[in-house]
């Protein structure tokens, strides 16, 4: 590595939207949700609870699906929020996608969240065609 920066080898800092960004369409195609976009970490506590703020008053959001996408450091305190999201609101879908790094942090917590879970490994061709 030779003085390089561990990042640049270990993307632990990046979402997988970040990774590759056609996911993103994908995603839009099966949901039917032309204009679904990933939350912020910030949005994780308030867009992602259902609420946004304008001018100080929270504005409850429109029942829509949610979709989650955290970068692999950070996918416990997502997952958290998106577990007090699910809580508040049990009719509303919600989309997570996650880089498989750090999975032990993670991935027993998403697994008992979830209705549906599937994994898209890395040289499938269904990426190939994205």
């Amino acid at each position: 590595m030779l003085h390089g920066d561990m990042l640049r080898y270990v993307p632990l800092h990046l979402t997988a939207l970040e990774r590759q960004p056609k996911v993103l369409v994908w995603i839009r195609e099966w949901t039917t949700q032309p204009l679904l976009t990933p939350f912020s970490p910030e949005g994780w506590y308030r867009e992602g609870q259902g609420f946004s703020w304008h001018a100080q008053e929270p504005v409850e959001l429109p029942d829509t699906w949610r979709q989650w996408s955290p970068a692999s450091a950070a996918a416990d305190a997502c997952l958290e929020a998106l577990n007090d999201s699910r809580i508040k609101r049990i009719h509303i879908n919600h989309v997570v996608i996650i880089p498989c790094l750090m999975t032990p942090n993670w991935q027993k917590l998403l697994l008992r969240m979830a209705d549906f879970v599937f994994e898209v490994p890395i040289g499938n061709p269904l990426l190939a065609l994205l």
